[in-house]
């Protein structure tokens, strides 16, 4: 099949705006590179630094007028590298972590599964249901520990007590294994062991009692929020 020429081909409109895309791409990069203004560019290069593509985000060859291709897989493995760098770095405690990774620090140590090979959102419950209890896994609940930093100003998270014993930070751990609110709920339980002394530990049943982890949780959620 032999290309046929567009109307837009054959006035030269095309090529006029590739070329002016061109121009205004090589302005655009004079303006973010010398001046460090914060537009298109310099947010490109930003985002390329972040990930360890230092000569990618310098290197924009102006005087040639040549444009650099982007490597994707360099920047996949920066972004890769990156990663990994924030979790080694994470603390052993949930608790006393720097506020600003404490939240990647709570999965990281309570709910980061041992294996991916049942996963919970697989179980037979409803959205909803299911919803809130992914919610809880992920911090994003309204136990004190989360709420307290929506607070102007954020309340210090050692002072985000349980609101129904006053007597520990009302983190997830502490809902788990620690509230006496609900010690009739728990007693009731056979998952409360030896094994299951860690926050990790407890959420990595097999699938037949994950169930009832699940089920515990949300009788949880639903006492605190009654």
């Amino acid at each position: 099949m032999t290309h046929q020429t567009s109307w837009l081909e054959s006035t030269g409109v095309c090529g006029v705006q590739k070329n002016q895309d061109k121009l205004f791409l090589s302005d655009n990069l004079q303006d973010a590179f010398p001046h460090g203004v914060h537009i298109f560019s310099w947010s490109v290069s930003h985002c390329l630094r972040s990930v360890g593509s230092q000569q990618l985000a310098t290197v924009y060859l102006l005087k040639s007028k040549a444009f650099l291709f982007l490597g994707v897989n360099t920047v996949i493995a920066g972004l890769e590298h990156q990663a990994s760098l924030s979790w080694s770095n994470l603390s052993s405690n949930p608790r006393t972590a720097p506020t600003r990774n404490a939240k990647l620090c709570t999965w990281h140590n309570w709910f980061r599964p041992f294996n991916t090979s049942n996963p919970y959102f697989l179980l037979p419950v409803s959205g909803k249901r299911m919803q809130r209890f992914l919610r809880f896994r992920l911090s994003c609940h309204s136990l004190t520990i989360e709420t307290g930093r929506h607070h102007r100003p954020p309340i210090p998270r050692s002072s985000r007590l349980c609101p129904h014993c006053l007597s520990s930070v009302g983190d997830e751990y502490h809902l788990v294994f620690e509230c006496p609110i609900f010690p009739a709920t728990q007693r009731q339980l056979t998952l409360f062991n030896s094994r299951t002394s860690s926050m990790r530990s407890f959420f990595a049943h097999w699938q037949k009692d994950r169930m009832i982890v699940h089920k515990f949780i949300s009788d949880c959620l639903d006492m605190i929020n009654a």
